[in-house]
């Protein structure tokens, strides 16, 4: 990511859009890439190289890159430069407002309509993206249909990512993310929040009003499943909150 080349290589009349024999352009690549290590003695080297590649993506989109762009290569099927920076490994908020800000669809869908804010809940490194994404417009709702994941929404994705950010899920939620919907197996978001054994969303989403007694498809409960796996500090929230028992 070294911006004084990619200014002379634009300046020298490169094609802005060009694209690799992977269908690959160069905003899309210096969206996706993973910097650095940026812990410890590498944090130096990681926000220079940050900063470079910051430099890279603005010197692209003032040149003309094409902000809603799609990819078609096998592997990243219908993917735009926002779904792109949305599901790196370093994501953070400057690349989607710089993106924004040059009129990307903030609703752009793969083949799977997964669209940026899908990416950025499951991404789980920033709830500012997923801020970003929200106030841009973005559909908080949207049902996906990944295999196996069919009819799941931002917060299933959320919920079930290894970061499970709770600031994400507290901003979804915020700006209206349905709580008490339903997908395979009868599953909903309480279910999913006890299932992966996180007693802070599980807070709240009982706060935003999640229904205690939902079930999934073979009738066990949310207490039911926070008994089963001994998930205390759950089954003490879910108690607090009413339930009961079974």
């Amino acid at each position: 990511d070294d911006p004084t080349l990619i200014r002379a290589l634009l300046k020298a009349g490169a094609e802005v859009d060009a694209e690799n024999n992977e269908g690959i352009t160069a905003l899309m690549w210096s969206l996706q890439t993973e910097t650095c290590d940026h812990t410890g003695r590498d944090m130096p080297e990681f926000l220079k190289r940050e900063r470079n590649r910051r430099a890279v993506v603005a010197e692209l989109l003032r040149s003309g890159a094409d902000a809603n762009i799609v990819c078609y290569s096998k592997r990243r099927m219908k993917w735009t430069p926002l779904l792109f920076a949305t599901c790196a490994p370093d994501l953070n908020a400057s690349a989607i407002s710089a993106l924004i800000r040059s009129g990307a669809n903030v609703n752009a869908q793969t083949e799977e309509a997964l669209t940026p804010l899908f990416h950025a809940a499951a991404n789980g490194r920033s709830s500012d993206a997923v801020r970003e994404l929200l106030e841009a417009g973005a559909e908080v709702d949207a049902a996906g249909k990944q295999k196996g994941r069919e009819g799941w929404t931002p917060l299933l994705y959320a919920l079930a990512a290894p970061y499970r950010s709770l600031p994400i899920v507290r901003e979804l939620i915020k700006n209206g993310a349905e709580v008490n919907l339903t997908v395979r197996g009868g599953f909903t978001p309480l279910l999913f929040a006890v299932e992966w054994g996180n007693p802070e969303a599980v807070s709240e989403l009982l706060k935003a009003g999640a229904k205690v007694d939902a079930r999934d498809k073979d009738g066990n409960s949310a207490l039911d499943c926070a008994m089963a796996k001994n998930y205390k500090q759950v089954v003490r929230r879910l108690l607090n909150a009413g339930t009961g028992g079974p």
